[in-house]
C-alpha cells in the first residue's frame, strides 16, 4: 500500500499539519530566544543607557549603578556573578565583539584606573 495523502484520513492529516506548524513555531521561537541569550549580554543596553558612545571603565559603571536604583543597577545585579568593577571587566571581557541585542562592547586601551570600554552598535562596529 503506498503512503501518499490520499490514503490517510483527513482527520490524521489536519493532525500532522497542526504539529509540524507548533514545531516551526517551536523552532523560530528557539533561534530568536538563544540568538540574544548570551551569558551576561543583558548589561550592554543599560550601560549604553548610560554613556552612550562615550568611553568609561567599570569602575565608572559601577559607581553609577551604586547612585541610583534603575535599570543599569538591576541588570548589573541580574548578570554579573560578582556585583563589582572586577566582576563588571570579566564580563565585558567575555562580551568582547561579540554582538549582543545589536551592541556590541570593544576595549580601547587602557588607563590607571583600569581598561578602557565603549560599546557600539553592531552596525556601527564594522
Amino acid at each position: 500500500m503506498s503512503a501518499d495523502a490520499n490514503t490517510f484520513p483527513p482527520d490524521i492529516l489536519a493532525v500532522v499539519e497542526r504539529l509540524t506548524e507548533e514545531m516551526r513555531g517551536l523552532r523560530r521561537d528557539f533561534a530568536m530566544h538563544t540568538a540574544t541569550a548570551t551569558p551576561g549580554g543583558g548589561i550592554l543596553a543599560p550601560i549604553a543607557a548610560e554613556f552612550g558612545s562615550n568611553l568609561f571603565t567599570a569602575s565608572e559603571v559601577m559607581r553609577r549603578a551604586e547612585g541610583h536604583v534603575g535599570p543599569l543597577r538591576a541588570a548589573l545585579a541580574a548578570n554579573l556573578r560578582s556585583l563589582s568593577a572586577r566582576g563588571l571587566g570579566r564580563a565585558l571581557g567575555r562580551l568582547q565583539g561579540k554582538p549582543c541585542g545589536g551592541l556590541t562592547v570593544s576595549r580601547i586601551g587602557e588607563e590607571s584606573a583600569g581598561v578602557i570600554w565603549k560599546i557600539c552598535r553592531v552596525d556601527d562596529a564594522a
